[in-house]
């Protein structure tokens, strides 16, 4: 009989200590009456990217002000299910020319590109962009490697709408 009780207390003691790490696994209806369950995760959870899109936009003073950051996460989801690629692809497919440029004001946005797929040593390339609502082109120069690219029109209007998440045609020129 001894034997007998001993087994039922550690098989109590055992499915307590079952019951009791379960729990994090379990899903919490919320209290609002909407009986829907809250499938959120939380904790360090974070969401590993392969490049970021970092937007400034000028100050009007040759300087920049934090504007926008776009990756695969955030931002460029919500445009569209393609958009981060498209992006890439319009930078990748530009025609650069080796050019040392002066332009006749300073650049509208300054757009850093962090290329993290090589986890050991991210690359970070660095384009000014200028809008030219009346051509309806973008125009980027990227002053690390003196090169320079006037984007045809639809892939400007693209470009320009994804980073920035306004149309090409509603931007203002401030000379």
């Amino acid at each position: 009989m001894k034997a007998y009780k001993t087994r039922i207390s550690c098989m109590a003691v055992f499915l307590l200590l079952l019951a009791g790490c379960g729990e994090g696994q379990q899903k919490n209806v919320s209290g609002s009456g909407s009986n829907k369950a809250d499938n959120s995760i939380e904790g360090p959870f974070a969401i590993e990217t392969t490049s970021d899109f970092i937007v400034d936009v000028s100050d009007g003073n040759n300087g920049f002000e934090p504007f926008r950051m776009l990756n695969e996460s955030n931002d460029l989801e919500k445009e569209g299910s393609d958009a981060f690629e498209e992006v890439w692809s319009i930078l990748d497919d530009a025609k650069w020319e080796a050019a040392a440029v002066s332009m006749s004001r300073s650049a509208d946005y300054r757009i850093e590109v962090v290329d993290k797929r090589d986890k050991e040593k991210p690359v970070t390339t660095l384009y000014y962009m200028w809008a030219n609502p009346e051509y309806k082109s973008v125009e980027l120069v990227d002053p690390d490697h003196t090169r320079y690219v006037l984007i045809k029109k639809p892939e400007s209007e693209k470009l320009y709408k994804f980073l920035t998440n306004k149309n090409l045609s509603d931007h203002v020129v401030v000379e």
